[in-house]
């Protein structure tokens, strides 16, 4: 549950009753000692925690399971970053190629070669890339 989806009375009186998610208490009076992630919104109190806490963080807390998916999304948007980065240079070095790169060919009837640029096309390179 998260404090945008309910009314003002129905979240505090969601976090009275709010047992932690550890011990799976709600003991009467503990409520300076539950900590709430600021990602799940599942209660946990500070002496639970391993290590325990001797205080609520002032900055935003995680839990040990959000922490992991923080991490694994981050890991994931790196990984596409990057993905995306090899992707846009090696579709660069093939335009660089496609516009200094010549090949030689020879008219019919000329013993001259013709400079004759090769071409790619965007979706051949795109193809290439992939």
């Amino acid at each position: 549950m998260r404090p945008s989806d309910v009314t003002v009375e129905e979240w505090e009186e969601a976090l009275e009753n709010l047992p932690c998610n550890i011990c799976k208490k709600n003991v009467q009076g503990d409520d300076d000692k539950l900590l709430l992630c600021d990602l799940c919104n599942f209660g946990f109190h500070i002496f639970c925690l391993t290590p325990p806490l001797y205080e609520i963080p002032k900055d935003s807390w995680f839990c040990d399971n959000c922490k992991q998916e923080i991490n694994e999304r981050r890991d994931v948007a790196k990984d596409t970053l990057i993905e995306e980065q090899l992707i846009n240079r090696k579709r660069s070095i093939l335009l660089d190629e496609s516009q200094d790169k010549s090949e030689r060919d020879y008219d019919s009837g000329s013993s001259e070669p013709v400079q004759r640029k090769k071409q790619y096309s965007q979706s051949y390179i795109d193809i290439y890339i992939i």
